[in-house]
């Protein structure tokens, strides 16, 4: 019976043996897919649900697109033109009685006078100039002859003008307008003050020179030294009745001299210079 028993639990031994095996790897792969899947299922998300769409009414749109215009005032009432108030007619007064034309009385023809003759106007006398002296016209002569020494010198300045800024005190010689205008560039020509009778530019000349030429030239005329004036020194000129004061001024940049001609000292005031006579005849 002990036999039979130990058989038998060899047998269930042996059953199992076998049985082993398999459901070890039935239970591996089990284990697995277990493993493999989630442990909880993922909640499903809520769906959100579709927003409704909004009913537009077409009768909303109109206001927005264009606003309906104001309603338009009533008309005020016109007032009714004023009426003309036509007066009554008046009677026209009758017309006045026509009175008649007076005739003219017919008036002689004047007889034609004849006009007289016109009479030629007086022509004017002509001015008689008055003679020079002798000393004068002298003088004249010699002042031209010594111009004429000069010509040659003159021709180089010729058309230049009187160049003022070259003299030491050309307020001296020259109107104070003038030189304002020259300088201001409004003209180049100077005005001589009252009493010049003429202004030389003696080129390339010294005063020593020229006061040597005019004391050979102007024959018979005394020189005489009167007080310097405008920076060079005055000489009376003189013969009898006849008077001149030249004057001679040496440039400031020395190249020239000027011949400054007066008809009255210069450094004695315009009422105490004797002026010269052109006739001859002394002047008091």
């Amino acid at each position: 019976m002990g036999t039979a028993l130990e058989q038998q639990r060899q047998k269930w031994i042996a059953l199992g043996r076998r049985l082993f095996r398999p459901m070890l790897a039935v239970s591996v792969v089990l284990h697995v897919i277990l493993l493999t899947l989630p442990l909880f299922p993922p909640e499903a998300e809520p769906e959100e649900p579709e927003p409704e769409e909004e009913e537009i009414q077409l009768s909303t749109l109109t206001p927005l697109l264009r606003p309906s215009p104001p309603p338009s005032p009533p008309p005020s009432p016109v007032a009714p033109p004023p009426q003309a108030v036509v007066p009554p007619p008046t009677a026209a007064p009758p017309p006045p009685a026509p009175v008649p034309s007076p005739v003219p009385t017919p008036q002689p023809t004047p007889t034609p006078q004849a006009s007289p003759t016109p009479q030629p106007s007086p022509s004017p006398v002509a001015a008689t100039p008055t003679p020079l002296s002798q000393e004068e016209q002298q003088l004249q002569d010699y002042l031209g002859q010594f111009q004429g020494d000069l010509q040659g010198l003159a021709g180089e300045t010729e058309g230049f003008g009187i160049p003022y800024y070259n003299f030491p005190q050309p307020e001296l010689i020259f109107t104070p307008e003038s030189l304002a205008a020259a300088n201001a560039g409004q003209t180049v020509d100077v005005v001589p003050l009252p009493g010049v009778e003429n202004v030389i530019w003696a080129s390339r000349r010294r005063p020593d020179e020229l006061l040597t030429a005019l004391q050979s030239r102007f024959e018979g005329f005394t020189f005489t030294p009167v007080q310097p004036y405008g920076g060079g020194e005055v000489y009376e000129v003189k013969k009898g009745a006849t008077v001149r004061y030249i004057n001679l001024i040496r440039a400031k940049d020395r190249t020239a001299t000027f011949v400054v001609i007066w008809t009255r000292n210069p450094s004695l005031p315009v009422d105490q210079s004797p002026t010269p006579a052109a006739s001859g005849v002394p002047t008091p």
